[in-house]
């Protein structure tokens, strides 16, 4: 690997294995067990915007979805649920987000096993660009560099002590999260008042916080807090078009992922159609990529291109080998 590129990264939930996240069983488990007690142990910032008459046309609704798929899977029911606008549409969305943040975020994440993958990172990023993209809600990529203090930029800067996203990507490390994480979260002043009643979220900032019981008690002005990260099968693409904000983070990747002269895809299994799209639009018309690495012990590149070379790399060893990987 030579100096002064800009080398690209493209995560997928394979990225997360080995910290010990929940898989998406773990989370099917969630709704398929969901209960108005579950939902009282979520933190009081939330849920003190849904009463039970809304957890509980939640319930009968996964008990409806659940008697007609013997193998229940919750980002399925979420399509259905999306597609289908079914009454109470708004706020059913922010409960199944509100169970899939709490499943994230009370698994202790195993950070020991990312140090080769940290240190050489970093490494890189002394000589070259690195933009990392990723399609993960968690927040484990921001724990391991914080760790190091390695210093990075995911386009939030600090508004009155408040990190507020701004879609600032200049830093040596980026971090660029496609599909929203589960620290950040929608917010609004309530004396606003929506110039569209059609958009959902005409007048929100977003901002992020890991401890968001004490941005309440802090914040006492700011209501509707809504966990900003996308779910579901097929309908991730529309979603992130029709927001403002996820929008402006995949013209990011769009812009950049064919000036980087490397791409390194990680744990992304090429499930979701409308990232594919531009993976192929943008790498097809590059004049820059020279070379493509996909680690997955499962998965293929599924693309050839005449313009650069690609590598698989289907072992499961790959963070102890990431170095010798990426000098192949």
């Amino acid at each position: 690997m030579t100096n002064n590129k800009t080398i690209s990264f493209l995560l997928g939930s394979g990225f997360s294995i080995k910290a010990g996240l929940p898989n998406s069983e773990s989370l099917n488990s969630v709704f398929i067990k969901f209960s108005i007690k579950d939902f009282d142990n979520l933190f009081d910032g939330i849920n003190r915007f849904f009463n039970k008459e809304e957890i509980r046309i939640l319930g009968n609704l996964l008990d409806a979805f659940a008697l007609k798929h013997s193998d229940f899977n919750y980002e399925e029911f979420y399509d259905y649920f999306y597609f289908e606008r079914l009454n109470n549409f708004n706020r059913i969305d922010l409960l199944i987000n509100l169970l899939v943040y709490r499943k994230l975020k009370e698994n202790e994440v195993k950070l020991n096993d990312y140090l080769i993958f940290l240190t050489t990172i970093k490494e890189i990023s002394n000589k070259n660009k690195v933009d990392i993209f990723t399609l993960n809600h968690d927040i484990l990529l921001e724990e391991i560099l914080l760790i190091k203090n390695v210093e990075f930029h995911d386009g939030f800067s600090l508004i009155n002590d408040v990190p507020v996203f701004d879609n600032n990507f200049n830093s040596k490390i980026n971090i660029v999260k496609l599909h929203g994480s589960i620290n950040w979260f929608y917010y609004y002043e309530p004396n606003i008042t929506p110039k569209d009643p059609n958009n959902r979220f005409p007048e929100k900032k977003i901002f992020k916080s890991t401890v968001i019981e004490q941005f309440c008690e802090n914040h006492e002005n700011i209501n509707n807090l809504i966990p900003l990260f996308l779910t579901g099968k097929n309908v991730k693409s529309e979603k992130s078009k029709n927001n403002i904000y996820l929008n402006q983070l995949l013209s990011q990747f769009k812009d950049n992922i064919g000036k980087s002269e490397e791409l390194i895809i990680i744990g992304y299994s090429y499930g979701d159609a409308y990232i594919n799209m531009i993976l192929q639009s943008e790498i097809e018309k590059s004049k820059s990529i020279k070379r493509i690495i996909n680690i997955n012990p499962n998965v293929d590149f599924p693309y050839s291109f005449d313009n650069c070379v690609v590598f698989n790399y289907k072992e499961y060893d790959w963070l102890e080998k990431f170095p010798l990987i990426l000098n192949c």
